[in-house]
């Protein structure tokens, strides 16, 4: 509960501190004015009207219209940048990917600081925006595919399937902690995910080096996909004769490296490179 002999607690009115005791004794991130109005039991404008004070006064930040989150004590009067909580300000179709989704589906240790998420197309608003923490990827309506809803203390958001988490990674691998870091994400997503849904998620992206980069590790970084998967990925990065690519940024890992006949693809990482990376 509120402690009300503190010089922040005395600013309140009494129905600014009955709003924060809820949010407190509830253990409540998040509050809209339909809640207010019913915990105050007033009009829904004197409800907004006792929220827009708080906002003013630094104990709420506003998420988006009608939604807002408590800012604690503790934080210095910066709201937390909690994924949960900032996603909940999209009413757009959306969903959490590349490391953001790698991070929280246990592919990767790396949390990215930003909450990346994939949309159709590019949303303008500004809850969407890097100074509210989001990190926007408009991937195209027929990219937007496999995903499913994460729900953790009462809030829901929608987060990429861990097939669909490992293709985005090998799509935009920029956006996945570099090509090193993709190498962990589909080591640990090839023992988790179905190989199956795997391929079919890959071959769908209309990517030709996304498959060859996929092909090419699972071949080299353990037992590989299985049988059936394998044949499939491989028809579909092997039907475009003299597609070739390279593993890594060339940018970062340069044209040299040894090429793989099968696959389509020179491996500029090396190796012995990429299997120490599993170490880590």
């Amino acid at each position: 509960m509120q402690n009300t002999d503190s010089p922040r607690a005395r600013s309140l009115s009494k129905n600014e501190a009955r709003l924060m005791s809820r949010l407190e004794f509830e253990r409540q991130s998040l509050i809209s004015t339909d809640e207010a109005r019913e915990t105050l039991r007033t009009s829904r404008e004197y409800a907004a009207f006792v929220l827009d004070s708080l906002v003013r006064k630094g104990w709420l930040s506003r998420v988006r219209a009608g939604l807002f989150q408590m800012v604690p004590a503790a934080s210095g009067g910066f709201p937390r940048r909690d994924w949960f909580v900032l996603l909940q300000a999209f009413r757009t179709p959306y969903y959490l990917s590349f490391l953001s989704a790698a991070y929280l589906l246990g592919l990767s240790p790396q949390r990215p600081w930003l909450a990346q998420v994939v949309t159709p197309r590019l949303v303008r608003g500004g809850y969407a925006s890097t100074e509210q923490g989001v990190q926007q990827v408009a991937l195209g309506e027929p990219r937007f595919f496999g995903f499913a809803e994460m729900e953790r203390e009462g809030l829901t958001i929608n987060i990429a399937e861990p097939a669909k988490a490992v293709v985005d990674c090998l799509h935009h691998v920029d956006k996945a902690g570099g090509t090193l870091e993709v190498v962990r994400i589909v080591a640990r997503g090839v023992e988790q995910v179905p190989h199956g849904k795997l391929v079919d998620y890959a071959i769908r992206m209309k990517n030709r080096a996304l498959t060859q980069r996929l092909g090419y590790l699972t071949d080299t970084l353990g037992p590989g996909l299985a049988k059936t998967a394998r044949s499939r990925l491989l028809r579909y990065a092997s039907s475009r004769q003299g597609h070739h690519s390279f593993l890594g940024s060339v940018k970062t890992f340069g044209t040299k490296g040894e090429y793989n006949r099968t696959w389509g693809i020179t491996d500029n990482v090396g190796r012995e490179r990429l299997l120490g990376e599993l170490e880590y």
